[in-house]
């Protein structure tokens, strides 16, 4: 129910809140030497996964839409704080000389993830309907995300 300004102003909010907490967790990676890698990670996946189960019920919620602009808000911090994790402790224990590889590689994974969540997301939409395929997804998403936290203790410093 939100006009494309409105839409893309939560959009635009989320994105400058990962942009900010990114620049942050880079400091903050780089003064600790990663070893606050760990904790960070799981931080961040943790608002992940609040971000998306809050966003799930706010779709169905009688809340004002800027309730779901705060959830993405929370999402994008999350964002900045778990996603160049990986980067960093893949792109460091590459062997040397392969560093491009590994680069790929990963730009591959990210890319695979982000189109298998699409596909499902759009097939969950095209079966049981907008609404309950939304919120489906969504719960499977922070389900995934919880998993990053589980897993983020295993990043190394």
């Amino acid at each position: 129910g939100l006009t494309p300004w409105q839409s893309g102003l939560a959009l635009t909010g989320a994105a400058l809140v990962w942009s900010a907490c990114s620049v942050i967790n880079s400091r903050l990676d780089e003064r600790t030497q990663g070893s606050l890698r760990p904790f960070v990670t799981g931080a961040g996946a943790a608002l992940i996964a609040l971000s998306l189960a809050l966003t799930g019920l706010l779709i169905h919620a009688p809340l004002p839409a800027w309730t779901v602009g705060v959830a993405w808000a929370l999402g994008g911090a999350g964002m900045g704080f778990a996603f160049q994790s990986h980067t960093l402790v893949v792109l460091k224990q590459a062997p040397e000389g392969q560093e491009g590889l590994v680069s790929g590689n990963l730009q591959l994974a990210d890319m695979l993830g982000s189109a298998l969540g699409a596909g499902l997301a759009g097939a969950l939409v095209a079966q049981i309907g907008v609404g309950l395929g939304s919120g489906w997804f969504l719960g499977l998403a922070a389900a995934v995300a919880g998993l990053a936290v589980v897993a983020s203790p295993r990043l190394r410093g």
